[in-house]
């Protein structure tokens, strides 16, 4: 085959390689549980180590959500920097909220809320006049 020929194939090969992939379905998209609605904040307290150390708190929570949007609270972590102090508080928020579901193909399934809340400590010396 001639040159020409070979290159007046190559715009119908890739059109042909194109129409495939487009007609390939795509699976369903997994979402993950989402807050739709946060209620009153949680009263959060600063650890004193953390103030010592003029660190951050910072604190990790993972809960499953069943399908109906309600949080399996046997199944709630806290983890991190203020997790201790805040374990309770925390935990009344996540009951508090509503959430919608995972969605899977678009129906409602069980999934993992996850959450990270960070505050940064800040200490400033006031000098005396």
């Amino acid at each position: 085959m001639n040159r020409l020929a070979r290159l007046s194939l190559l715009p119908a090969a890739c059109a042909f390689v194109a129409a495939c992939a487009s007609a390939a379905p795509h699976p369903p998209r997994d979402e993950p549980p989402e807050m739709v609605s946060r209620g009153a904040s949680p009263d959060l307290q600063i650890p004193t180590s953390a103030m010592a150390a003029r660190t951050a708190l910072e604190v990790n929570i993972e809960v499953l959500i069943d399908e109906n949007g309600s949080p399996d609270m046997s199944t709630f972590k806290v983890t991190g920097i203020g997790a201790e102090d805040n374990r309770d508080a925390l935990a009344r928020w996540i009951e508090q909220a509503r959430f919608r579901p995972a969605q899977r193909g678009g129906e409602a399934v069980p999934g993992i809320y996850r959450t990270s809340i960070r505050a940064r400590v800040e200490v400033r010396r006031i000098s005396p006049d």
